[in-house]
């Protein structure tokens, strides 16, 4: 538990510093005054290119840091000042008689993810192939054709290179796994601290808390779907909160859609979310700010490049398992048929028919019932809701527009909506064809988790908003609509508050009070590949850990060889 304060604090202090000297540039280039403190940064996806992450790129990150706040110390000086005057709290979350509730609650959720983080389940993919990315980070940074020694190291995701980063194995002889806590305390603590009088955009806010009821028993585990479900609920309330504001400067926007660039490098599920660019887009052509369109261009490029050149070195595919993108041909490079075979079977198993001898070209009628049946009850009851809720939201924004027609004819109805409501449109556009993008693709539950939670709150929050000014029969009507439609909701949810307090009473013995816990080990067997000695999970296509490296996923290496004498220099397919 002390390690992973520790932890928390280091990285807090460096994204900070980092985040902030980056952050505070680009609204200066950008001409425009505001700016936010944190920003996720690339940094470590580009030093895997080159050269293990440990503690080398832990000491240039640092001296960085140094430099950084020389040059914006003024801004650490006011930051001392409050502390020393006790105004930091204030500045957080504010004054006020909700200040004491948001700490309080802030502590709850604080404390629930230090538990969870220290000790807890871990997610099952992480035993299969996470834990392993991580551990080449550290040990090489990027190898080619490494897909060859484990073929889920071509789910190639920039968050394993930050989790390398801040995972102290230098320090603490124990590689730490804390970054999925750290965001999720983070997105929650920004959502928690801007609770205002928007009834829509506080409907939001509430969707990490939710989300961490869901996952925080396995929260110790450094899986990718964490970091990025919390991300885009900070994406959707920072974008509500612009509108709130009535920000008209494109500069916020710009450099929101610049996060879900980086976001897209975690995972490529969240891409349709990029579509929320069009707004500076528009703004910085009408305004033909060129200068700052080709920066904004190149930023992105830069922020993705680290993700494309290490898919490149490690499968030598541009985009894995995407095979309409073809342009290299290293003698490391997987074979399109078992690329094609790959982004197959994530269909088939997301649709819930991986145990049933599914296909990927089986019809909608043929895969629904069955992967309606794959999922768990709490997460049936969840969608179910969601279903429920967006219909009824649906029949309202219909009505509402019928509604405005009536008053002011169809044509004047028309351009206003388009007018005034463009902002909201195009986000709701973005979380449109992500939902459907995820639901035709692969409708796993936890791929999709985040549209459905922001499209659930959004709904809710802009019923109840809108309802608010109304007479006090609308805004009873309204309120008892959405506790009705919330009722499988929340069913869903209690059942995960059970599994959570057993959880509780399981791991509260006080084991890991300094040391967070380890990575589980595995039994395995060894097998040699050209002198270097390889493990594989005894239990035929079992989890082979973080321990025991490098690994295979089942003895069997007749097809692979050694590009030279050393694991650096890579495997290929014998020919």
């Amino acid at each position: 538990m002390i390690s992973v304060l520790i932890n928390w604090s280091y990285v807090f202090i460096t994204t900070y510093i980092i985040g902030y000297f980056t952050l505070s540039r680009a609204y200066r280039f950008y001409k425009h005054e505001r700016h936010i403190g944190i920003m996720s940064t690339a940094y470590a996806g580009f030093f895997s290119i080159f050269y293990k992450v440990g503690i080398v790129a832990n000491i240039v990150m640092i001296l960085f840091c140094v430099l950084f706040v020389w040059l914006d110390r003024t801004h650490y000086t006011d930051i001392l000042s409050d502390i020393n005057g006790g105004k930091f709290i204030g500045r957080i979350f504010g004054s006020g008689s909700t200040r004491i509730i948001k700490v309080i609650v802030f502590l709850i959720f604080f404390v629930a993810a230090l538990f969870f983080t220290t000790e807890g389940n871990f997610f099952s993919d992480s035993g299969y192939y996470h834990e392993q990315s991580i551990r080449w980070i550290e040990e090489f940074g990027t190898v080619k054709g490494s897909v060859h020694i484990l073929k889920r190291l071509a789910y190639n995701s920039c968050y394993f290179c930050q989790c390398a980063l801040y995972s102290m194995r230098d320090i603490f002889s124990q590689s730490l796994h804390c970054l999925s806590g750290f965001y999720g305390i983070l997105v929650m603590g920004y959502a928690l601290a801007g609770f205002n009088k928007s009834i829509r955009t506080n409907a939001i806010r509430l969707a990490p808390f939710v989300y961490f009821i869901l996952l925080c028993s396995e929260i110790t585990s450094p899986a990718s779907d964490y970091p990025l479900v919390f991300s885009v609920f900070y994406v959707a309330i920072r974008w509500f909160e612009l509108l709130d504001d009535n920000e008209e400067h494109y500069s916020p926007y710009a450099l929101l859609s610049l996060f879900v660039v980086f976001l897209i490098s975690i995972k490529l599920t969240v891409g349709c979310l990029i579509l929320i660019v069009i707004k500076p887009a528009i703004a910085m052509i009408k305004e033909k700010r060129v200068k700052e369109i080709i920066t904004s261009i190149m930023a992105g490029i830069i922020i993705l490049l680290p993700y494309f050149i290490r898919n490149y070195i490690i499968c030598g595919w541009l985009i894995y398992p995407f095979t309409k993108i073809d342009i290299f041909n290293p003698d490391w490079k997987l074979p399109m048929r078992q690329v094609q075979a790959d982004a197959d079977e994530i269909k088939v198993w997301g649709r819930g028919m991986g145990q049933l001898g599914g296909q990927v070209t089986d019809s909608i009628k043929v895969w629904l019932p069955h992967w309606w049946e794959y999922m768990s009850v709490p997460n049936r009851l969840i969608v179910a809701s969601a279903i429920i809720v967006l219909s009824v939201y649906l029949v309202y924004r219909v009505c509402r527009f019928i509604s405005e027609v009536i008053r002011h004819g169809i044509k004047k109805t028309a351009t206003e909506v388009v007018i005034d409501n463009i902002d909201r449109y195009i986000f709701e556009a973005a979380l449109l064809f992500s939902l459907l993008y995820w639901f035709f693709e692969s409708p796993l539950f936890r791929y999709g988790v985040c549209y459905i939670f922001i499209a659930m709150f959004y709904s809710i929050g802009d019923m109840l908003g809108e309802a608010w000014n109304k007479s006090v029969i609308i805004r009873a009507a309204v309120v008892l609509i959405c506790v009705l439609t919330m009722i499988p909701f929340t069913n869903g949810i209690i059942e995960y508050f059970k599994w959570n307090y057993e959880c509780i009473l399981y791991y509260s013995d006080y084991e890991y009070f300094v040391m967070q816990e380890d990575y589980p080990r595995v039994e395995y067997g060894t097998t040699e590949i050209n002198g270097v000695t390889f493990y594989y999970p005894k239990e035929e296509l079992g989890q082979i850990g973080y321990h025991m490296f490098p690994a295979l996923w089942f003895n069997g290496t007749d097809n692979v060889e050694s590009r030279g004498d050393k694991i650096t220099d890579g495997y290929r397919y014998k020919h």
